[in-house]
């Protein structure tokens, strides 16, 4: 993430290329900040589409890109909100400390919360407890797993 920080830091525009093994990376990068996400699903006339896109100013992220990014691995879809308060959350912090990340007050992230767990739980992935939302978060990408560093 350090090379997109620089090359937004000089003003470069960042058209991103993604696929589905590389959700989690897609999802730190999106977070990061680019003007485009295309994906190798799509074709190469999208690709050129896009990339004049961003060169000329605005952004894009295309359907297939749009869906690496957002859809979890068994199909659940979330918003962008409440991808960004289950990734705070299975990272350790509790709703206020999400809440006061994003800006936002206690209870709406508690509502964004409340729509993934139902999201999951509707989709057969109970996701009642913090560790259960955890789990899916790392199994779909949203997180990562804190691994303690080997002391060597």
């Amino acid at each position: 993430m350090s090379a997109l920080a620089a090359l937004r830091a000089a003003g470069m525009r960042v058209l991103a290329l993604t696929s589905p093994s590389t959700r989690t990376t897609a999802r730190r990068v999106a977070d990061a900040g680019t003007e485009g996400f295309v994906s190798t699903a799509d074709a190469e006339d999208d690709f050129v589409a896009a990339a004049a896109i961003v060169l000329s100013g605005g952004t894009i992220t295309t359907p297939s890109a749009h869906a690496i990014i957002h859809v979890s691995s068994a199909g659940t879809r979330l918003s962008e909100q409440e991808a960004r308060v289950l990734a705070l959350y299975a990272n350790g912090l509790t709703i206020s400390q999400a809440a006061d990340a994003m800006g936002i007050r206690h209870d709406t992230a508690r509502k964004y919360l409340n729509r993934v767990r139902d999201k999951f739980t509707s989709a057969g992935r109970p996701a009642r407890s913090k560790l259960q939302l955890a789990q899916i978060a790392w199994a779909d990408g949203y997180a990562e797993p804190h691994r303690e560093k080997d002391p060597a």
